[in-house]
């Protein structure tokens, strides 16, 4: 894990096949796996609306990791 930012980055699996990894900071890591295993079954509309704000309001403050 290299450490960059002054966060740690980790590799997570997009995808297992086919076989796809991203770079994402550790706290984002462990988001993205609670929301992965929260909705293994349905997900409200909602949800997925506050996902698109989030998403809408931070665009402008990301880092490509592949980069840095």
């Amino acid at each position: 894990m290299a450490k960059k930012f002054g966060r740690v980055i980790q590799k997570h699996h997009s995808s297992y096949e086919p076989e796809v990894t991203v770079k994402i900071f550790k706290g984002e890591h462990r988001c993205i796996t609670l929301m992965e295993r929260y909705s293994k079954r349905t997900v409200s509309k909602g949800f997925i609306e506050c996902l698109e704000h989030f998403i809408d309001t931070h665009m402008d403050e990301v880092v490509d990791l592949e980069e840095a």
